[in-house]
């Protein structure tokens, strides 16, 4: 499909959205992938967590892990063990990161913007919450899984059914991280609610 196809269908979408149904979202995500496909290889370098989600959003299962995932997966993993070893030191800044879902917003937004597309629809931040309550509802039992021969101790990350408007992430280890009190932890949960 031709860029120019793409941008005018993303145009129409975020035209003034209300309201984001699981369909949109989808759509949303895989015509933005499209998007990054004809981009530049520094836009797509620049935009990790945007490329990562699209990529979960259209699989049951992602076991398949590019290095772009590798990569977004390695920083939340070393960011969840600082904050097993040193819990009233340090906070899981990426695990926040991915649950509350910045840099993908902010990565979306850069995106679409190069491209003239108006993100006035997404930049609400109403509207970009019911997006994200709707993308944690797709993403759902939807695990990524990598395997250790990718040298991650993240075996790995699914978010779990939770009440309206939370999610929960649970994180699960090749290895138990051995937490400053001692305690083998072979898992880390994160909840958030929006």
């Amino acid at each position: 499909m031709a860029k120019s196809e793409i941008v005018e269908k993303l145009e129409a979408l975020l035209d003034g959205r209300p309201e984001w149904t699981e369909t949109e979202v989808v759509y949303l995500f895989v015509q933005t992938r499209k998007l990054l496909d004809h981009a530049k290889l520094e836009t797509q370098q620049d935009s990790p967590h945007l490329r990562f989600y699209c990529d979960w959003t259209v699989h049951i299962s992602k076991d398949r892990i590019d290095p772009i995932t590798l990569e977004v997966v390695k920083k939340m993993g070393e960011d969840i063990e600082k904050q097993i070893k040193n819990p009233f030191m340090y906070l899981g800044k990426e695990a926040i990161n991915f649950t509350y879902f910045r840099s993908l917003h902010h990565e979306l937004i850069k995106l679409l913007t190069a491209e003239g597309i108006n993100t006035e629809s997404i930049e609400d931040e109403k509207s970009w919450v019911q997006i994200l309550i709707t993308l944690v509802k797709i993403l759902e039992n939807q695990p990524l899984n990598i395997a250790k021969r990718h040298g991650l101790n993240v075996a790995s990350v699914v978010f779990l059914p939770a009440a309206a408007n939370c999610v929960i992430m649970r994180v699960d280890f090749h290895e138990p991280v051995v937490g400053n009190d001692g305690t083998s932890y072979s898992y880390y949960t994160l909840k958030n609610a929006y």
